[in-house]
C-alpha cells in the first residue's frame, strides 16, 4: 500500500511538472517558427531587391495588406491596351479586368512592379520559390463571389485577418519599405503572435520578441 501511494505521488509530481512546462514549450515553438518564417521572407525580399534594384513596394495605408505576395511571386499581365488582367505565380486566383483595378486599390498602388506580358518569362520572376500554401491566404473583396486578392501571412496564432465570406483566416505580415522606422535603408518586417495571453512582435530589427500588449482575439 505504501509503495502504491509513493508511485501515485511521483506520478502526480511529474504530471504537475509537465503541465507547467507545456505552455513554455508551446511558446518557444511559436517564436521559433515565426522567426524561421521571418528569415525566409526576408531572404526573398532581399533577392527581389538584388534583381530589381529596389525593395517591393508597400501599402502606405495598411501595413498588413501589402502586395508582397504578388511582387515576390510575379504576375502575368495581359490585355495591355486596356485594363490589365493579372495571374499570380502561384495561380491562386485570376485577376480579371474587372477586379484588377479593385485589387490595386486594395494595395493602394497604381499597379505591380514585378510583372511580365510573356507567359514564358513568368517563372523567372519568382523570388520566393519556397513559398508554402500555409504562408499565404486568399480573401474576397466585399460584394464579390470569388477570391480576388492574396496576402502573405503565418499560421502562428496572432491577430488574425479574417473574411467571413471566404472563410479565410491568416495572421498577416506587416511590411513597410517606403518609410521604414527601424531600418531606414531597407524595410521593416514584423509579425505579431500570441504567447500566453500577450501579443509578442517578431521583427527584423530585434533578435528577441517584443511584448506590445495583451492579446486581443
Amino acid at each position: 500500500m505504501i509503495e502504491m501511494l509513493v508511485v501515485i505521488a511521483i506520478i502526480g509530481i511529474l504530471a504537475s511538472l509537465l503541465v507547467g512546462i507545456a505552455p513554455v514549450a508551446v511558446s518557444k515553438m511559436r517564436v521559433s517558427r515565426a522567426q524561421a518564417e521571418l528569415a525566409s521572407l526576408s531572404t526573398s525580399i532581399a533577392y527581389y531587391q538584388s534583381k530589381k534594384g529596389y525593395y517591393p513596394p508597400d501599402n502606405t495605408a495598411m501595413t498588413t495588406q501589402s502586395p508582397l505576395f504578388y511582387e515576390l511571386t510575379g504576375t502575368l499581365q495581359t490585355n495591355i491596351t486596356a485594363t490589365p488582367s493579372l495571374r499570380s505565380q502561384q495561380t491562386v486566383e485570376t485577376l480579371t479586368s474587372g477586379t484588377a483595378g479593385q485589387t490595386f486599390n486594395l494595395f493602394n498602388l497604381p499597379g505591380f512592379m514585378n510583372y511580365t506580358a510573356d507567359p514564358a518569362e513568368l517563372n523567372s520572376l519568382n523570388c520566393f520559390p519556397g513559398l508554402k500554401p500555409t504562408q499565404y491566404g486568399s480573401f474576397y473583396i466585399a460584394g464579390n463571389s470569388g477570391a480576388t486578392f492574396s496576402v502573405l501571412g503565418s499560421q502562428v496564432p496572432g491577430p488574425y485577418m479574417t473574411n467571413t465570406a471566404s472563410k479565410s483566416q491568416l495572421n498577416p505580415w506587416h511590411y513597410v519599405s517606403s518609410n521604414p522606422t527601424h531600418n531606414p535603408n531597407s524595410f521593416d518586417l514584423w509579425l505579431d503572435i500570441s504567447i500566453r495571453g500577450q501579443t509578442n512582435r517578431i521583427s527584423n530589427w530585434s533578435k528577441d520578441p517584443e511584448i506590445v500588449g495583451d492579446f486581443q482575439k
